[in-house]
């Protein structure tokens, strides 16, 4: 299916840095040897990423390109903005005229941003920046995000819901700093990774899964990109002794995905998930929450892209009134006034 394969393990970090936390690059040919790269700062990353991915195409090769980060957020967020349709694109668009990123220096304004990205929305979304500093409209912990998600956004994603297991759960892309954080990894990688789709020489030859295509078609000999979400704690790699375990997870997806093709399993990873559902109102599936009078199952009816009637149904099976859902019922019909349809993402290979 591909004959190449590039992962990479992002970094917002503030400054050049290299080793552990920082940006790792492994490159993978069939049947040579992972070449790895660890460039000190994010635009020293793009410029390598580029020439590999332009040197690629001229062999005339088909690659896979993962990187490590989130490609989009909870559904209604492009929406809750006035993005246009389609909402990932324009999701990057914006981000990439909004973020600043010196390519040298790695100073960049992501806290600013998602500051102002929680000001525009109306809720903290975003949440977490270091001690010390502070932002008018982002708080410093997750304590202050709204919740339950009928108020705000939801906290996940579908792909985050569906590969949580024991011991290792994706983290919620709005959380911007702390231990496991990725969504600082996605503000300052995403105008990256936009501005290697839409590159002069690439774009043609580019297509991002699931957003452009669900089943990359790719036969011997034509030239393409696929570039795809990846997350390496969806497998077990085995620690090297004296070597980075950035490198080490690099190198190991690389290894990983160039095995699965060799079998032909890599690409049943890109089929669209069984039950998956685009037609929800308010931009989320039917969910459980608490109540003083126990667990109630809050059913949201399909609005768009369904022949079945209309039939409004907040409250759970069998449940008539209880106080404690008062302000359920309020959060949840201001939000059916403001919330459009969105399709949610696919799980991340």
């Amino acid at each position: 299916m591909f004959d190449r394969y590039i992962t990479v393990d992002w970094s917002a970090s503030s400054t050049p840095k290299v080793g552990e936390e920082s940006v790792w690059v492994a490159s993978l040919q069939q049947g040579g040897q992972p070449w790895t790269a660890n460039p000190s700062t994010r635009g020293a990353a793009r410029t390598i990423l580029r020439r590999l991915l332009v040197d690629a195409v001229q062999a005339e090769e088909r690659v896979l390109v993962g990187f490590d980060f989130p490609y989009a957020y909870p559904a209604g967020f492009a929406a809750a903005l006035g993005l246009p349709d389609p909402h990932w694109r324009s999701t990057w668009e914006h981000l990439s005229r909004r973020l600043v990123d010196d390519p040298l220096t790695n100073k960049n304004n992501r806290f600013a941003l998602g500051s102002e990205l929680n000001a525009e929305l109306g809720h903290h979304e975003f949440w977490g920046h270091p001690v010390g500093r502070s932002f008018e409209h982002l708080l410093p912990t997750k304590s202050g995000r709204i919740d339950p998600p009928m108020i705000g956004l939801p906290e996940f994603r579908e792909t985050e819901l569906r590969t949580r297991r024991p011991g290792s759960s994706p983290k919620s892309v709005w959380q911007l700093y702390g231990n496991g954080s990725v969504g600082s990894q996605s503000l300052t990688g995403i105008p990256v990774l936009a501005g290697l789709r839409f590159d002069s020489e690439l774009k043609a030859l580019s297509i991002v899964w699931p957003f452009e295509t669900v089943q990359p078609n790719l036969p011997v000999g034509r030239r393409a990109i696929v570039y795809a979400e990846i997350w390496p704690g969806l497998l077990s790699i085995v620690k090297v002794e004296g070597q980075v375990k950035d490198k080490t997870q690099v190198i190991s997806l690389a290894l990983e995905f160039q095995e699965l093709d060799r079998r032909d399993r890599l690409e049943t990873l890109f089929a669209a998930t069984p039950g998956a559902n685009d037609t929800m109102r308010n931009c989320y599936a039917p969910m459980t929450v608490k109540t003083t009078a126990g667990a109630v199952t809050l059913q949201r009816p399909k609005l768009r892209g369904t022949t079945e009637r209309f039939a409004s149904r907040l409250f759970g099976e069998g449940v008539t009134h209880t106080n404690a859902l008062g302000p359920l019922v309020t959060a949840g019909f201001v939000r059916a006034c403001r919330c459009v349809t969105s399709k949610p993402p696919w799980p991340t290979l």
